[in-house]
């Protein structure tokens, strides 16, 4: 639901990492009630290998494909038809305040740079920055 709610469908990691952590803490419900995530800080703020390893299995059942960013060395990820089809079904079984944050939350994340981006979620949440080895004023 997060890829289809972003421009072309497409996220950098970091993206995708922060939009699902603010989801989180904003009490916004999965679809899929397997899905639970427990964020600590990491390197760029907060993380959890779960978020990357249901992509792996999204990007196993053909709903998600890794890309060349375009905007720096690595991948971006895509929804692939199949993936924006079954997204769309979900996201249209939320209520439409539910969906309406989650559309808000997606286009405040890709609204900002890497730099921008990280320093907003440390400035609201500066117990993530702990382990940052990257610094943003």
């Amino acid at each position: 639901m997060v890829l289809a709610s972003a421009p072309d469908c497409r996220l950098q990691p970091v993206q995708l990492q922060k939009t699902v952590f603010l989801l989180d803490r904003l009490g916004l419900p999965q679809a899929d009630n397997q899905l639970t995530y427990n964020f600590e800080p990491y390197h760029y703020g907060p993380f959890d290998r779960q978020v990357y390893a249901d992509l792996n299995s999204a990007t196993d059942d053909g709903l998600v494909e890794r890309i060349q960013s375009d905007a720096y060395p690595g991948h971006d990820f895509l929804l692939t038809p199949s993936g924006i089809e079954r997204a769309e079904a979900a996201l249209n079984s939320l209520p439409t305040e539910q969906r309406e944050m989650l559309r808000e939350v997606v286009r405040w994340v890709t609204s900002m740079s890497f730099r921008e981006l990280l320093g907003a979620i440390y400035k609201r949440f500066p117990q993530f920055r702990e382990n940052s080895i990257f610094y943003s004023e």
